[in-house]
């Protein structure tokens, strides 16, 4: 009961926390200007962008996919798809993409028994996107050095990367992992993190699925970028590919903080510092934020929906015919 009353006041303050962020933003950003900008996109460029937001997930289950396959979870693409699309849901209520990595977990678990297989696979979709996210970060830096002056990029380069260094070492290393395993009181939460580590461990054992995945993701982010380069145009700027594989990276890096609902707010204000130091002005930049945020609702209503008519009986179905 009182863990249910924390969770509640947890979710009300990160929900406070974003409506204050995002009306902070529009008045940094003059409202005139964000609605005029939207006035006059040109739709072509709009649902090309909601095309490539579309390839990037179908991408993104791929690596998933894979990833499960190497564990030795024989999911199909169809309910890696279901899971992946009905998680869109539950990150509109929760902070980052917590509550959808937990819900995609709980899913495939729920059909195929493998809880810390399933758990593993999870964790390293996000972990080699991580690694992904940061390679075309900075190889887009060094190519477009000279676009950005501002010593920011790289402390937020040296910052990523050394965060993904930390979490790597703990994660693919034994010491570290044991270290804290000892320190935990025996019983069934340090048996689930010592299976976890194992299956982690495979990882280390067998670095060509790690990088596979890694390689995989890379088309993930540089089509992410893609989509706001499209935004772009569709707004009427002049802005190259390079300038948005340079900030994009970094900006949807702080957007995984789990602070915000669905990270809005922090990914708003990200896209406002980071795309001026590439010449992108504050109404646009939070334009092309806002419909990321845009795209993500409604992937999360068409997700809820898949949930409610589809999915829902599908995972009950299945479940009862084991």
């Amino acid at each position: 009961m009182r863990d249910s009353v924390k969770d509640k006041i947890f979710f009300s303050l990160r929900l406070i926390f974003t409506a204050a962020l995002i009306f902070a933003l529009f008045k940094l950003v003059p409202y005139r200007d964000f609605i005029a900008i939207l006035k006059s996109a040109d739709m072509r460029y709009i649902y090309c962008g909601i095309g490539i937001f579309v390839v990037v997930n179908i991408v993104a289950i791929a690596r998933w996919l894979y990833i499960m396959h190497t564990l030795g979870i024989h999911a199909t693409y169809r309910e890696s798809f279901m899971s992946y699309i009905c998680a869109y849901f539950f990150n509109l209520f929760f902070p980052s993409f917590i509550a959808g990595d937990i819900f995609r977990a709980a899913t495939i678990s729920s059909r195929y028994g493998k809880v810390s297989e399933t758990a593993t696979s999870v964790f390293m979709d996000r972990f080699s996107g991580s690694l992904s996210l940061a390679m075309v970060a900075v190889i887009s830096a060094a190519i477009g050095w000279g676009k950005v002056s501002d010593s920011v990029v790289p402390k937020a380069l040296f910052i990523l990367f050394g965060l993904i260094a930390i979490a790597g070492f703990i994660v693919l290393t034994r010491r570290p992992f044991t270290l804290a395993l000892n320190i935990m009181p025996k019983g069934k939460l340090r048996d689930t993190f010592s299976a976890l580590h194992d299956k982690l461990y495979f990882f280390r054992k067998n670095p060509k699925y790690l990088l596979a995945s890694i390689l995989i993701s890379t088309p993930i982010h540089i089509l992410t970028a893609a989509y706001f380069y499209v935004n772009g145009l569709a707004f009427g700027l002049n802005n190259g590919l390079i300038d948005y594989l340079i900030a994009v990276p970094i900006l949807m890096a702080i957007s995984l903080i789990p602070v915000t609902i669905a990270g809005a707010g922090t990914r708003e204000a990200a896209s406002i510092y980071f795309l001026g130091l590439v010449g992108v002005a504050k109404a646009p930049a939070l334009s092309l934020s806002l419909m990321v945020l845009f795209y993500l609702i409604a992937f999360g209503i068409v997700g809820g929906i898949l949930y409610l008519t589809v999915y829902h009986r599908f995972l009950t179905t299945k479940k009862s015919g084991q």
